[in-house]
């Protein structure tokens, strides 16, 4: 037998391997969701292999009542996320800073400003105050009582 093996080798019937998911599993996505999509998917090849107003009925109906469901499950989870990040904030703050810092983008926190722009932006936002200034006091001249009235 050892040296059949060392002849021949052994058969490893393995699984197929399987693609990695592009994106992550929703969490939102429970079993009857899944059961719900695979009704679909069987109305739509029984719609495909026979074209007729009662299956593509059934075929609508069915996708309806899917998409109804995701939506349920999928506003619960927003609820119950939202009202985690309520709780996080006021009775773990570390945890929810750390959560909000994760969300950041890492790579754009060393972003560099050309200097000349700089000043120019705070060079025309001090002409521009001084214009308003110098508007709001010629208005002063020529009409006092409307400004006192407003």
């Amino acid at each position: 037998m050892s040296s059949a093996k060392k002849t021949f080798g052994t058969y490893v019937s393995g699984a197929p391997k399987r693609a990695k998911r592009r994106c992550p599993k929703k969490p939102w996505i429970v079993v009857n969701c899944n059961t719900k999509r695979k009704h679909v998917h069987i109305c739509k090849r029984r719609f495909i292999a026979c074209k007729n107003k009662a299956s593509k009925n059934e075929m609508l109906i069915a996708s309806r009542e899917y998409k109804k469901q995701l939506n349920i499950f999928h506003n619960k989870y927003k609820r119950s996320f939202k009202k985690e990040i309520r709780r996080m904030q006021s009775k773990s703050p570390k945890d929810y800073w750390n959560y909000i810092n994760s969300l950041c983008d890492k790579k754009n926190k060393n972003v560099t400003v050309d200097s000349n722009i700089f000043f120019n932006f705070f060079k025309d936002l001090q002409i521009l105050m001084l214009m308003t200034n110098l508007i709001l006091n010629f208005q002063t001249l020529l009409y006092p009582m409307t400004l006192i009235m407003l």
